[in-house]
């Protein structure tokens, strides 16, 4: 009796262990969304503060790309998870840039790199999470 309670409790810690990492994926994803959502609501009310915000928000939460679990799944020689450090750097320094765009007035360029970083997003989502 003390072994199926003991293996029930070992059992439970492992699954709410993997269900907290996947509560800490789909809140960087939320949050990495919140962010982008935040530097566009800058756009519109064309203020630096708004996406300086959102730029600050996008990139501490690319930095948590590392605690995804993902498996390179694929057997050729392409590594899925470096794929996605990768895809995470590229929007960090995209981000920068929008600030930088932002600052000296070239608003065209501002948006140019904003779309650059959502397909940034949605290139990753396709090739890693298999859309």
């Amino acid at each position: 009796m003390k072994r199926v309670i003991l293996s029930a409790v070992l059992l439970s810690g492992v699954l709410l262990a993997d269900g907290a990492k996947n509560v800490d994926r789909v809140q960087t994803m939320q949050n990495m969304e919140t962010a982008m959502a935040t530097i566009q609501k800058g756009f519109l009310y064309n203020n630096r503060n708004i996406i300086a915000n959102g730029v600050q928000k996008l990139k501490y939460n690319t930095k948590n790309i590392n605690s995804f679990k993902i498996a390179d799944i694929r057997h050729d020689q392409f590594k899925e998870k470096d794929f996605a450090k990768t895809e995470a750097k590229a929007i960090s320094t995209l981000a920068d840039t929008i600030l930088d765009d932002f600052d000296s007035g070239n608003k065209e360029k501002v948006l140019d790199t904003y779309r650059k970083m959502q397909n940034q997003c949605i290139t990753c989502h396709r090739i890693v999470r298999k859309w």
